[in-house]
């Protein structure tokens, strides 16, 4: 009924799922998840000052957009991948940074995860970790973990320091995702919801 190439996208498709929902609340890379990251202080005013100082989640969602769009756009040209495509839709979720600050107030969200049904080969990964990079730290990504490097499957992570996550992989297809970490939402307005 499916050819040997649909089940492996969707194997693939199900394990970078699986990958996700798995990191989703932080890295798994053994280090403290930066998505979880602890407060300054305990006081509930505080925490939502601290949070005041970073995007609202409108904002880094729309600076998230664009850094995936150039990603995309940038490894078709200089790599020759296929056109990226997307059945997924933008996830959204409470968070557990700033436990003094209501989940009203707050959110973190998982933006469509885009994927190319197509392997980048061995001896263009590291032209892709070097395009894929240059760009995330544009976005004020840095932090660069490899989560795999072997042969045919490669996949890294990289953090910014609002607790973001973009992760880069291929195997069978390549896939690119972005997490954002804990901001507040536009609407939860100058006066602080405590939890």
């Amino acid at each position: 009924m499916f050819g040997k190439s649909a089940r492996k996208s969707a194997v693939f498709a199900a394990r970078l799922v699986a990958v996700l929902a798995l990191t989703a609340c932080g890295s798994s890379n053994g280090r403290t998840p930066v998505t979880t990251m602890e407060t300054t202080s305990a006081d509930s005013a505080d925490q939502y000052r601290e949070m005041q100082t970073r995007p609202d989640i409108e904002e880094i969602t729309r600076r998230y957009e664009e850094l995936t769009s150039t990603i995309r756009r940038r490894t078709v040209t200089d790599l020759g991948l296929p056109p990226w495509i997307t059945n997924d839709k933008l996830s959204r979720s409470g968070c557990r940074a700033y436990p003094g600050v209501s989940q009203n107030d707050k959110e973190a969200r998982g933006l469509p995860i885009w994927y190319v049904e197509a392997n980048i080969a061995d001896e263009k990964w590291p032209d892709a970790v070097r395009i894929v990079t240059e760009i995330a730290n544009g976005y004020g990504f840095g932090d660069v973990t490899t989560v795999v490097d072997g042969p045919g499957r490669h996949e890294i992570s990289i953090t910014d320091r609002y607790g973001g996550e973009l992760i880069f992989g291929t195997r069978i297809n390549t896939a690119l995702s972005v997490r954002t970490g804990c901001h507040l939402r536009p609407a939860s307005g100058e006066t602080p919801t405590t939890s």
